[in-house]
């Protein structure tokens, strides 16, 4: 992370400074040098979500967090699901939890939308569309996209089979300023 203000001994703090060191508390930002993202903010989210319940039935849609906008942003995204119930953090085997995740790497745009562009719903999967839908496929008929409506951040399964606890991290870019949610 890169020094935002150094700071001496009984110095105010002015409103302008504490909110780039806000900005920057995860260290993410764009590079300098011959880089297209010369819009994106600084600052990065980094998510931990591992579903609450044994399984994720086919399907389905689960929120994974909607305490942030996810429009306009750049995921980095790891995934997997246990070997076994009992590998689940604070588990019996869970010292067993070591695995090989599926990592995948994409943008949210404006938010996802199904085939009929509407919000997707149980049994309808969002669909990527140019222009329109945005979503990531992190692993076969397994999507994660963000809400259209308020930019909050959806896994989809749509396996034809059940998942057992899902566990996704994510690392989302602030927003790179190249499309503005309404």
């Amino acid at each position: 992370m890169q020094r935002a203000v150094t700071y001496v001994l009984n110095q105010q703090l002015f409103p302008d400074e504490v909110n780039v060191i806000v900005d920057r508390a995860l260290g993410g930002g764009a590079a300098t040098s011959n880089n297209v993202h010369d819009t994106l903010g600084d600052g990065m989210d980094v998510i931990e979500w591992m579903y609450d319940a044994a399984t994720l039935g086919n399907g389905a849609l689960i929120k994974v967090d909607g305490q942030r906008d996810y429009r306009d942003r750049l995921l980095a995204v790891t995934y997997n699901t246990p070997g076994s119930p009992d590998q689940e953090p604070g588990s019996a085997n869970d010292f067993l939890l070591d695995y090989t995740p599926l990592r995948r790497r994409g943008y949210t745009g404006l938010g996802g939308l199904d085939a009929a562009s509407a919000v997707p719903t149980t049994g309808n999967p969002p669909v990527p569309a140019a222009g329109t839908s945005w979503a990531l496929q992190i692993d076969t008929s397994i999507w994660i996209y963000a809400s259209t409506v308020n930019g909050s951040l959806y896994l989809f399964n749509g396996t034809a089979g059940t998942l057992r606890s899902p566990i996704l991290t994510i690392y989302a870019s602030a927003t790179t300023g190249k499309r503005t949610p309404p």
